[in-house]
Formats: C-alpha cells, sequence, structure tokens
C-alpha cells in the first residue's frame, strides 16, 4: 500500500518536495507518494483534517502555519516546546506526534554543507518574518546566542 505524506502551506506552488520525494521514494525503492497541500488561511486544521482522513501518515508543514501545527499536536518533541513552532506533524493512531526540524537543518547546512563550526560562536539569524524563532530556538546550542534582526523605523540599521 502507498503511504502518502504531503507538504502543506500557503502559498505552496514553488515547492520541489513532491519531485524531490518522488526521486528519494525510486532510489530507495519506497512505495509513497508526496503531495502539495494549499491550505486557505482560515481553514489549515481542516485541510490537515482531510489529508488525515484519506490515510495521510505525516505533513512537513510551512509557513504560515506552524504556529497551528504546534497547537493541533497531541504530542510534541522537546525541539518542537523549545521553537514554540511545528514543521512536522506525524499521525499515529489518535496521536498527532509535533516536531521542529527547522533548527537542526539549518545547524547541519551551516557545519556540513558549508564546513563552519558554530559551536560557542555567537550565530546572527537574519530573519523573515517569524522564521527565526524556529531555527533558533529548536537548537540548544544556538538558542542562547541566536536573536532576531529588526530594522529601525528609519530602516537605516538594525537592532
Amino acid at each position: 500500500m502507498t503511504d502518502l505524506y504531503a507538504v502543506i502551506g500557503n502559498p505552496v506552488a514553488q515547492t520541489k518536495s513532491p519531485r524531490i520525494h518522488a526521486e528519494f521514494a525510486r532510489q530507495l525503492k519506497q512505495d509513497l507518494r508526496y503531495e502539495a497541500i494549499l491550505a486557505p488561511h482560515d481553514g489549515f486544521a481542516a485541510a490537515v483534517a482531510v489529508f488525515r482522513a484519506a490515510g495521510g501518515k505525516g505533513l512537513n508543514v510551512t509557513l504560515p502555519f506552524k504556529l497551528e501545527a504546534f497547537a493541533l499536536a497531541t504530542e510534541r518533541s522537546d525541539r518542537a516546546e523549545q521553537a514554540g513552532a511545528v514543521n512536522t506533524l506525524k499521525f499515529d493512531d489518535a496521536t498527532i506526534l509535533g516536531d521542529n526540524t527547522d533548527g537542526a537543518g539549518l545547524v547541519g547546512d551551516i557545519q556540513d554543507r558549508l564546513r563552519y563550526a558554530i559551536r560557542g560562536k555567537r550565530v546572527l539569524i537574519a530573519p523573515l518574518k517569524r522564521r527565526w524563532r524556529s531555527n533558533a530556538a529548536s537548537r540548544p546550542s544556538v538558542r542562547s546566542r541566536a536573536a532576531p534582526m529588526r530594522a529601525s523605523p528609519a530602516g537605516n540599521s538594525i537592532s
């Protein structure tokens, strides 16, 4: 039986996730389907319920729904609790497990792909709206040193 997964957000038209996951599944001989779900801004929980009722096993959650996903989760990982946001939902029977992989992914990219060690260093995360919250707060080793930047009212400096 084909496992069903998806990315859910608004917008999602730009996502490459379905193609990427299809290629991973092909290479690993996994029987899965991965879709993109455009959820209405006022209909995240309903869209999740429809997906779950159709047999969906898990969702990647993107903006603007990470805080709603946090509220929807019946159980949360430590990373999700620390971030106050969820970007993955896993469905098991009556349980909705929420996790946040944003910080781990960011740190992994910096350390593994860029080969730059950040332990013990000050990290400045330039945010896009509230996105810094998921990245910084979900990595305890980074969290204590990370802070959001805000443009000044004049728009010419950062505080």
